[in-house]
């Protein structure tokens, strides 16, 4: 059985897109788990996230934005299936994975997301890849690997925590995959805030024995000079350019 775990601020998007797209999900056995965070007064995706993974009782995890549409009735049982053929530590949908010994990178996925639905990357063939870091929007966790590491508190942030466990299992050698999944995210993919860059100073903290991150957004040094300077440029660039 999947747990399916969403923690939403919009009732009405959640209704419209997530719940409406699962009712038709065929052959799969799962729970819904709904985190209100409005209601609840919550500030960070770690706190949100943890409260309603520890709830579960599926064998996998799955972590889900408010605004994912399954337009194939089969996807979650897909996923399922990716799940029970590979051992992993986390996968998504959507991630980042070095190309050439250049250290050059790419986001690889076959979601595509905005209401034009333009693809969010290069596209996967039909093969799990190996993830540096993963995006947000989907992401699942073996249970028996949440019970023991759950997302750490980098900060009231709803940004990097799929970098983060990320990170987490690296450390203890369990696979970051980005399994080959289609489906829609109906947000344009590029919601960022001044606290991402906040949040990616905290990721350097746990990253001390590599020279460099990586995160959907970039490649991040873990020198704190070097990264203290590249974040406020980000920063400046952010408050003026939006991006």
């Amino acid at each position: 059985m999947l747990s399916l775990v969403c923690a939403y601020n919009n009732e009405d998007k959640l209704k419209s897109e997530l719940l409406s797209s699962l009712k038709f999900q065929k052959n799969v056995k799962y729970e819904l788990i709904l985190v209100n965070t409005v209601k609840e007064n919550i500030k960070s995706a770690s706190e949100a996230l943890n409260r309603g993974g520890k709830q579960a009782k599926g064998e996998y995890i799955v972590f889900l934005h408010q605004d994912i549409i399954f337009e194939d009735d089969n996807t979650l049982h897909e996923i399922e299936e990716y799940c029970n053929s590979y051992q992993f530590g986390i996968a998504g949908v959507a991630g980042v994975n070095i190309i050439n010994k250049s250290k050059d990178f790419k986001v690889y996925t076959n979601i595509v997301h905005g209401l034009k639905k333009r693809p969010a990357g290069m596209r996967l063939d039909d093969a799990v890849m190996d993830a540096k870091s993963l995006d947000e929007c989907l992401l699942v966790i073996p249970r028996k690997i949440f019970e023991k590491y759950q997302f750490r508190y980098i900060g009231n942030t709803w940004h990097l925590y799929g970098t983060d466990y990320a990170i987490q299992m690296q450390e203890i050698n369990e696979k970051v995959v980005i399994f080959p999944i289609e489906l829609w995210h109906s947000s344009p993919g590029d919601s960022l805030s001044a606290d991402y860059y906040d949040a990616v100073i905290k990721l350097a903290h746990f990253c001390k024995k590599e020279r460099t991150f990586y995160t959907v957004f970039g490649k991040w040094p873990t020198n704190k000079i070097l990264l203290t300077v590249k974040c406020i440029y980000r920063k400046l660039r952010y408050y003026k350019e939006g991006i």
